[in-house]
């Protein structure tokens, strides 16, 4: 049991760490724009500024670094935190490293965050996410061989999670 212990501690700092350094990359997508909205806000009603086309522009900007969010695990199975902390995601039934749209389905759902961190609580080698998915987070095992990134897939795995964030920006204003 307390191995058990250990590993969801280290699941649940794994996901903090990715929440953090998530955030303040995709912070770095949204800083024109609040630069943009600082030095026009006194020139327009707020109304007629979120209105713009300039501030569209810099909201389309922003998305890209919630699609980067969302992909944190498409390389490797791995994000910053996981290498870190040395963990992998891996695909359920097979055991070998997720591939870059099992890890952007299981990602999608860190937009009910709340529950996903529970859910680490009460399981930690699966979150809501890893269920949908089919994947599961385990300690690093350098025994899993390392395929070659595939940067179409990863390509492909990032528009959909632009299109996700895009819809989710939609429905949400």
């Amino acid at each position: 049991m307390d191995v058990q212990l250990s590993f969801s501690k280290k699941r649940l700092s794994a996901a903090i760490m990715d929440h953090i350094i998530m955030t303040m990359t995709a912070m770095v997508f949204f800083i024109p724009g609040m630069i943009y909205l600082f030095m026009n806000f006194n020139n327009l009603s707020y109304k007629e500024l979120v209105a713009s086309a300039d501030m569209k522009i810099f909201t389309y900007w922003g998305l890209i670094g919630i699609a980067f969010y969302f992909c944190k695990d498409c390389i490797w199975g791995q994000s910053i935190a996981k290498r870190l902390l040395k963990l992998q995601i891996v695909n359920n039934k097979t055991g070998e490293i997720a591939g870059p749209f099992r890890c952007l389905v299981r990602n999608l759902f860190i937009v009910v965050f709340p529950v996903e961190g529970l859910m680490i609580l009460v399981n930690p080698s699966k979150r809501l996410g890893d269920l949908v998915a089919g994947t599961k987070l385990i300690p690093f095992d350098p025994s899993i061989k390392l395929v070659d990134i595939k940067l179409f897939q990863c390509f492909c795995a990032f528009l959909l999670a632009y299109f996700f964030a895009f819809i989710l920006m939609r429905i949400t204003t």
